[in-house]
């Protein structure tokens, strides 16, 4: 909700350090409210009217890690008005904060309150502060929970995790949110815009976002992991309501009765565009129930993960076809930038590429993005400097032509990709399951059932697959998926439709036995529950049945194409 500005409060964020490792950017701050704040002023998750509970934010530890430091950026609520660089005062200053690293056994690693009150954390106003320095961590998921304590002011802050290097040589560090993020825009005129959110979508055929209190002034678009769908919501909540859109909205989405295989990190833009006003968001499953959330975490819904390893600042000078940045070091030989890296103009939504490094402190560009100072920018080797994560797809490699009362064997093949630098596991007790729906053949209705022993793998072995004609299950442990790698399922099933533009699911549904993929991720922990994912259900793929007229018109001009 529209709360009226009492103090100015400067955007020109602090920039101890340029490069980093997995983080919240400290241009897209976290904005929860102290626990007295109302659920109208835009904070759902920590009010005491609305969950009055923690955010909760997740460090991926990989196997073998030697370190792990956690950093906080702006750590403190407030105290030195009008200076306060990414919190904001309601009245006066009363609010406190405790955030708690959690090991992945769930033991308390180190705790810090910061109390405005108190002058607690008042030196560590805009600029980055360790938290903790951990070595020999466990490898897991390590959890960061911030609570917000009495108060009703507002917490803008960051998180940066990695091995004791900042730059993109160190180790990769996922961090993600499970399951809200409380985000927002300080200033009266200003808005907030968050390119650097990465939705996990891993089942179903459509998705949710939820969105509290915007005042219909904003937008949630989402786009998928090939950028081959994208969707921007037609509208987004009023005041002190949660507003749920499907994605897709209308039409078809990111699947089809083909192809079941845009899952994975998908890339987002998440925009408050009314001054002073603050939002919670989540993203809820194919099966998540009705809003308001209830708990932390919730049920059903999808991680949020951050961007990894982009140099982040903001530009102190304008010059035609530059980024100039007085207190960059764009060629420290550590993390030095490089012709054809990407410069995202993070303010305006717009990139290019850079064709020199002029200086330390400017860069020559392709095109001329920056029209004003400051304008908050991001440097990277990639696009969006999003993290990497398995992904799981299915579809048929060849189209058939089903025809009405015949029967057509259809090929589906099933695959699981690991990009991340670490392998996953998958094994007698987590496999990937792929199911033939039914009805066994043959049958008076509409049947899909299985070619017996037809199943293969390119790696691993087929644990179990039904008899020839019948249905159920296929299961496979494709073992230990090293990095960079995929391997693949492919079976035969029988279609038989007994009506003209009927369709057949050939797989199972999300609703009921869809594909699935369950293993232990890139951490490697085989104890901690979070560790162990399931990928899918995966939307079913299907074939429509057509005439035996129809089919041999298709036939032939089949024929002509490939003579």
């Amino acid at each position: 909700m529209l709360i009226s500005l009492l103090i100015a409060v400067s955007l020109v964020f602090l920039l101890p350090d340029g490069a980093s490792a997995g983080q919240i950017p400290f241009t897209e701050l976290q904005m929860p409210s102290g626990q007295d704040g109302t659920t109208g002023q835009g904070d759902y998750v920590s009010s005491t009217g609305g969950l009055n509970t923690y955010l909760s934010y997740f460090i991926e530890v990989p196997p073998s890690s030697t370190t792990l430091v956690v950093d906080l950026y702006d750590a403190d609520v407030g105290n030195l008005v009008p200076s306060d660089i990414g919190d904001r005062v309601r009245t006066a200053y009363n609010t406190s904060v405790t955030y708690t690293l959690l090991t992945p056994a769930g033991a308390t690693q180190v705790t810090k309150t910061c109390d405005s009150l108190l002058n607690l954390c008042i030196l560590e106003n805009g600029t980055w502060t360790n938290l903790a320095t951990v070595v020999n961590p466990a490898a897991g998921h390590w959890e960061l929970r911030v609570d917000m304590g009495a108060g009703d002011d507002l917490n803008g802050f960051a998180i940066r995790a990695h091995d004791g290097d900042k730059t993109s040589r160190g180790t990769e560090y996922n961090i993600y949110a499970d399951s809200f993020i409380d985000i927002g825009v300080h200033t009266a005129g200003g808005s907030g815009v968050y390119t650097n959110i990465f939705p996990f979508i891993t089942s179903g055929c459509n998705f949710s976002t939820r969105d509290w209190d915007m005042d219909g002034a904003g937008s949630i678009s989402v786009t998928s992991r090939t950028g081959a769908f994208t969707q921007t919501n037609s509208a987004v909540s009023g005041s002190t309501v949660w507003l749920t859109t499907t994605v897709p909205e209308t039409g078809s989405g990111w699947t089809t009765d083909d192809s079941a295989g845009d899952y994975g990190i998908w890339s987002s833009n998440m925009t408050v565009s009314l001054g002073a006003n603050y939002t919670t968001i989540y993203l809820g499953t194919y099966n998540s129930g009705a809003t308001p959330p209830t708990t932390q975490p919730q049920a059903n819904t999808f991680r949020m993960y951050f961007p990894t390893d982009a140099l982040l600042g903001v530009n102190t000078a304008l010059s035609a076809g530059k980024l100039i940045d007085a207190t960059a070091n764009f060629s420290d030989p550590a993390s030095p930038v490089i012709i054809g890296d990407i410069v995202k103009n993070i303010s305006l939504g717009t990139e290019t590429t850079v064709t020199s490094i002029d200086s330390a402190t400017q860069l020559g560009l392709a095109v001329d993005i920056f029209t004003a100072t400051p304008q908050n920018y991001s440097v990277s080797g990639s696009a969006t400097a999003a993290p990497v994560k398995p992904y799981l797809s299915q579809i048929l490699p060849d189209i058939p032509t089903v025809i009405t009362g015949k029967t057509t064997q259809v090929n589906i093949q099933v695959t699981i990709t690991n990009p991340t630098p670490y392998n996953i596991t998958f094994s007698a007790a987590n496999l990937v399951t792929a199911n033939v729906p039914g009805p066994t053949c043959p049958a008076a209705t509409n049947s899909a059932c299985y070619v017996g022993n037809s199943a293969s793998v390119t790696q691993g072995a087929v644990n179990s697959q039904p008899a020839d004609g019948a249905t159920g299950n296929i299961t496979w442990n494709p073992g230990t998926l090293l990095a960079g790698a995929s391997a693949s399922l492919t079976y035969t099933v029988k279609a038989a439709p007994n009506a003209d533009g009927t369709r057949i699911p050939v797989t199972g549904t999300p609703a009921s036995n869809g594909t699935t993929a369950k293993y232990v991720d890139e951490t490697g922990n085989t104890t901690q529950a979070r560790a162990t994912y399931t990928y899918g259900p995966l939307c079913e793929l299907a074939v429509t049945s057509v005439s035996g007229a129809t089919g041999a018109k298709r036939f032939l001009r089949w024929r002509e194409v490939i003579q």
